[in-house]
């Protein structure tokens, strides 16, 4: 049998062989898609040099002698206002090649030419004679005070979003300040969902016949599949029906999705009859069952450049296969890795030895991970309580108290 690591290997090495095409889209439409290419920057910022205070813009030269005792007096030649991009009848630079002068300056401000540093307001004296301006200064400067350079934020072909990057809305701010409004991103992997078993009902049967049981894993995999970046073209449930769900997979093929996903039927009973269905069909069966808990009967393969997963029917089973499976194959597409984490276990934990377990917690208000105490593969109330997956790799059976595991955000 495969180990959990090894699977989550095959599905990459599969995932790898399988190219998403790139489509520009406007910025205000990326949220959360993938970026296809590294987004390098069309130019400088800031684009000139400019004053980060409301103050005077000075040459430090002129200021080297000044001190509490022996203060430098310099004439007021102009003002610069955020926003002035020509002299006009701000400072008029062109009379600034002589010393001795300064140039009234507000915050974000162009520096004049010829000017190196701004001394704020709040360490000058305004004086003024027969109509003209002065300024007192009590210390000198050094080159750099209190303005930004040229391409101090970015330079340009710097890159400032690496391939991979999910689009967030911190993004859209850096992409507006460099003047970029259109973004190559990944297509989004299309995926079919097939639920199977002759229990499942609709989520919204309020009479529910003896043995029966609603359906909860349909609508979380099309809400985990969106939130990864995919596009779930289609949702479909059948009974178990082996010739039905044939002819139903035969259909979904010819829509040339990326990954079609089943759920139940994967495991030994008698109505299990998922994995033999698509070996018929000409699926080539990579693994059935890893060493793994919950999800252990899950089975993937691959028809033509489709990826196949089976998941097995339990819910808690089909987000772990969800989550730490298909999330493989996705990331593989994206060419982007999965958050993984590191945190000591508040509690010791006993689990079978030949097996990874991947289970349901929160973290403790001491920065230390918990496990549940109720980790059934049925249980949805542990599930939706819990903030993060643990994950318990084989070859122990006692997890002790402290020690560092491996953890992923439950989303």
């Amino acid at each position: 049998m495969w180990t959990e690591t090894e699977g989550r290997a095959l599905i990459r090495q599969a995932a790898s062989l399988v190219d998403l095409n790139l489509e520009e889209i406007p910025i205000l439409s990326s949220l959360r898609r993938v970026l296809g290419e590294a987004l390098l920057s069309p130019c400088d910022l800031p684009h000139w040099n400019h004053s980060t205070m409301d103050g005077y813009a000075v040459r430090a030269a002129d200021l080297k002698l000044a001190c509490s005792n022996s203060p430098i007096l310099l004439k007021v030649k102009g003002t610069r206002l955020a926003g002035d991009c020509t002299t006009g009848n701000q400072a008029d630079e062109t009379s600034l090649e002589n010393k001795e002068t300064t140039i009234e300056i507000m915050t974000g401000a162009p520096m004049p030419q010829g000017f190196d540093s701004v001394v704020k307001i709040e360490d000058t004296e305004l004086l003024t004679c027969k109509n003209e301006h002065f300024v007192r200064f009590h210390r000198s400067v050094s080159v750099g005070q209190n303005m930004r350079f040229k391409g101090d934020d970015m330079r340009k072909g710097q890159e400032l979003l690496p391939r991979g990057t999910r689009i967030s809305p911190k993004d859209f701010m850096v992409c507006a300040a460099a003047g970029v409004t259109q973004l190559k991103v990944y297509e989004r992997p299309r995926v079919a969902i097939v639920t199977t078993g002759d229990e499942l009902v609709p989520m919204d049967c309020q009479d529910l016949p003896p043995g029966a049981i609603r359906n909860s894993s349909l609508p979380y995999a099309v809400a985990r599949l969106s939130e990864m970046g995919c596009d779930v073209v289609c949702t479909h449930h059948i009974k178990d029906d082996p010739e039905k769900f044939e002819e139903l997979m035969q259909n979904i093929w010819d829509q040339r999705v990326h990954i079609a996903l089943t759920t139940g039927g994967v495991s030994m009973g008698k109505a299990d009859f998922v994995k033999e269905s698509l070996i018929k069909m000409g699926t080539e069966i990579v693994f059935h069952k890893l060493a793994v808990r919950p999800g252990k009967p899950i089975l993937f393969g691959k028809y033509d450049s489709c990826l196949v997963f089976g998941c097995p029917g339990n819910p808690v089973s089909t987000a772990v296969a969800l989550e730490f499976f298909v999330q493989e194959a996705v990331n593989s597409l994206f060419k982007i890795e999965p958050l993984e984490y590191q945190l000591p276990l508040a509690k010791s934990v006993t689990k079978p030895k030949e097996l990874t377990c991947l289970l349901r917690g929160r973290i403790t208000p001491d920065g230390k991970i918990e496990a549940f105490s109720r980790q059934a593969s049925a249980d949805v109330c542990s599930f939706a309580m819990a903030q993060h997956w643990i994950v318990l790799e084989q070859g122990t059976d006692l997890v002790p108290a402290g020690q560092k595991v491996t953890v992923r955000s439950l989303q």
